[in-house]
């Protein structure tokens, strides 16, 4: 276990380095709340944003991305 722990530590550390370097490099990963199915409300002086389209998405994938890590480990 701690082999496989280990290795998901370094595969995070991975994207989380990618990710710092995306944003340090400055491009703009507008990722949430601009899909149909994301509600936005503004008003004079708030926006409120719900990406609820946004966060299935992002669920529907990460779920996926689970399933196969763990069909493929058997």
């Amino acid at each position: 276990m701690n082999a496989f722990f280990g290795k998901w530590l370094l595969y995070l550390g991975l994207m989380l380095i990618l990710l710092g370097g995306f944003i340090f490099v400055g491009i703009n990963l507008n990722l949430f709340g601009h899909i149909p199915g994301d509600f936005v409300y503004r008003d004079h002086d708030h926006i409120v944003i719900f990406p609820l389209a946004s966060c299935l998405i992002f669920s529907l994938v990460v779920s996926a991305i689970f399933y196969l890590v763990k069909r493929n480990k058997r």
